[in-house]
Protein backbone atom coordinates (compact mmCIF):
# COMPACT_ATOMS: atom_id res chain seq x y z
CA UNK A 1 0.00 0.00 0.00
CA UNK A 2 1.40 3.31 -1.04
CA UNK A 3 1.14 5.68 1.51
CA UNK A 4 0.57 9.64 0.08
CA UNK A 5 1.81 12.79 2.24
CA UNK A 6 -0.75 15.21 2.97
CA UNK A 7 1.11 18.36 2.71
CA UNK A 8 1.15 20.99 5.21
CA UNK A 9 -0.25 24.54 4.31
CA UNK A 10 -1.23 26.97 7.10
CA UNK A 11 -3.99 28.49 7.60
CA UNK A 12 -2.93 31.63 6.39
CA UNK A 13 -2.03 30.23 2.81
CA UNK A 14 -5.00 28.10 2.50
CA UNK A 15 -7.19 31.63 3.67
CA UNK A 16 -5.81 32.82 0.71
CA UNK A 17 -5.59 30.52 -1.74
CA UNK A 18 -9.73 30.51 -1.39
CA UNK A 19 -10.06 33.66 -1.63
CA UNK A 20 -8.06 34.25 -4.65
CA UNK A 21 -10.29 30.90 -5.97
CA UNK A 22 -13.36 33.26 -5.14
CA UNK A 23 -11.95 36.15 -6.82
CA UNK A 24 -11.63 33.78 -9.93
CA UNK A 25 -15.04 32.87 -9.92
CA UNK A 26 -16.04 36.58 -10.38
CA UNK A 27 -14.65 36.77 -13.81
CA UNK A 28 -17.47 35.80 -15.51
CA UNK A 29 -20.27 38.53 -13.59
CA UNK A 30 -17.30 41.08 -14.58
CA UNK A 31 -17.12 40.58 -18.49
CA UNK A 32 -20.70 40.21 -18.38
CA UNK A 33 -20.87 43.87 -16.34
CA UNK A 34 -18.43 45.07 -18.52
CA UNK A 35 -20.44 44.13 -21.48
CA UNK A 36 -23.40 45.17 -20.48
CA UNK A 37 -21.61 48.82 -19.43
CA UNK A 38 -20.23 48.89 -23.38
CA UNK A 39 -23.68 48.25 -24.98
CA UNK A 40 -25.27 51.31 -22.34
CA UNK A 41 -22.66 53.36 -23.53
CA UNK A 42 -22.31 52.77 -26.83
CA UNK A 43 -26.13 53.73 -27.17
CA UNK A 44 -27.11 50.41 -28.90
CA UNK A 45 -30.65 49.15 -28.74
CA UNK A 46 -29.84 45.89 -26.47
CA UNK A 47 -28.72 48.78 -23.49
CA UNK A 48 -29.98 46.61 -20.44
CA UNK A 49 -29.33 48.71 -17.17
CA UNK A 50 -30.77 45.95 -14.90
CA UNK A 51 -28.26 43.29 -16.21
CA UNK A 52 -25.74 45.92 -15.61
CA UNK A 53 -26.56 46.75 -11.68
CA UNK A 54 -27.06 43.51 -11.02
CA UNK A 55 -24.25 41.98 -12.25
CA UNK A 56 -21.91 45.25 -10.83
CA UNK A 57 -23.67 44.45 -7.60
CA UNK A 58 -22.94 40.61 -7.75
CA UNK A 59 -19.55 41.61 -8.55
CA UNK A 60 -19.00 43.67 -5.43
CA UNK A 61 -20.26 41.14 -3.21
CA UNK A 62 -18.02 38.32 -4.24
CA UNK A 63 -15.09 40.77 -4.60
CA UNK A 64 -15.29 41.81 -1.20
CA UNK A 65 -16.23 38.48 0.45
CA UNK A 66 -13.46 37.27 -1.64
CA UNK A 67 -11.11 39.98 -0.59
CA UNK A 68 -11.94 40.40 2.89
CA UNK A 69 -11.03 36.58 3.80
CA UNK A 70 -8.38 36.13 2.25
CA UNK A 71 -6.46 39.56 3.64
CA UNK A 72 -8.16 39.06 7.16
CA UNK A 73 -9.49 42.10 6.31
CA UNK A 74 -10.94 43.66 10.38
CA UNK A 75 -8.56 41.36 12.01
CA UNK A 76 -5.54 43.47 10.93
CA UNK A 77 -6.83 46.67 12.35
CA UNK A 78 -7.63 45.08 15.68
CA UNK A 79 -5.51 43.57 18.36
CA UNK A 80 -6.00 39.65 19.83
CA UNK A 81 -9.09 39.17 21.75
CA UNK A 82 -11.46 42.12 20.67
CA UNK A 83 -15.16 41.51 19.93
CA UNK A 84 -13.74 40.45 16.46
CA UNK A 85 -12.93 37.61 17.83
CA UNK A 86 -16.72 36.43 18.20
CA UNK A 87 -18.60 39.44 15.81
CA UNK A 88 -17.55 40.66 12.58
CA UNK A 89 -15.06 38.58 11.77
CA UNK A 90 -13.32 38.05 8.21
CA UNK A 91 -15.07 34.59 8.11
CA UNK A 92 -18.41 35.64 8.75
CA UNK A 93 -18.32 39.12 6.98
CA UNK A 94 -17.51 36.02 4.20
CA UNK A 95 -20.21 34.42 4.67
CA UNK A 96 -22.69 37.80 4.66
CA UNK A 97 -21.47 38.42 1.08
CA UNK A 98 -22.18 34.58 0.00
CA UNK A 99 -25.79 35.28 1.03
CA UNK A 100 -25.65 38.34 -0.84
CA UNK A 101 -24.11 37.00 -3.73
CA UNK A 102 -26.77 34.21 -3.88
CA UNK A 103 -29.78 36.70 -3.65
CA UNK A 104 -28.28 38.79 -6.62
CA UNK A 105 -27.63 35.61 -8.50
CA UNK A 106 -31.40 34.66 -8.46
CA UNK A 107 -31.88 38.21 -9.58
CA UNK A 108 -29.00 37.47 -12.53
CA UNK A 109 -30.70 34.36 -13.37
CA UNK A 110 -34.41 36.21 -13.49
CA UNK A 111 -33.17 38.28 -15.82
CA UNK A 112 -31.38 35.84 -18.22
CA UNK A 113 -34.64 33.94 -18.09
CA UNK A 114 -36.70 36.80 -19.23
CA UNK A 115 -37.81 37.27 -22.91
CA UNK A 116 -35.59 40.21 -24.75
CA UNK A 117 -38.78 42.71 -24.52
CA UNK A 118 -37.83 43.80 -20.72
CA UNK A 119 -34.99 45.78 -22.68
CA UNK A 120 -35.64 49.20 -23.02
CA UNK A 121 -34.47 51.22 -25.66
CA UNK A 122 -31.85 53.60 -25.30
CA UNK A 123 -33.92 55.99 -27.77
CA UNK A 124 -36.24 56.30 -24.41
CA UNK A 125 -33.15 58.63 -22.54
CA UNK A 126 -32.09 60.75 -25.97
CA UNK A 127 -33.31 63.80 -26.12
CA UNK A 128 -35.37 64.33 -29.77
Amino acid sequence: MIRRKIPDISKKRLAFDLGILVVCYSYPVLSRCGLAAVECRNGTSECDYDMFFVTAKLAFVILFGGLAFAFHFPEIFAPQGTLLDFVGNSHQIMHVMAYAAHYYEWQFMDLLSRPASHIVSYDVFVRQ
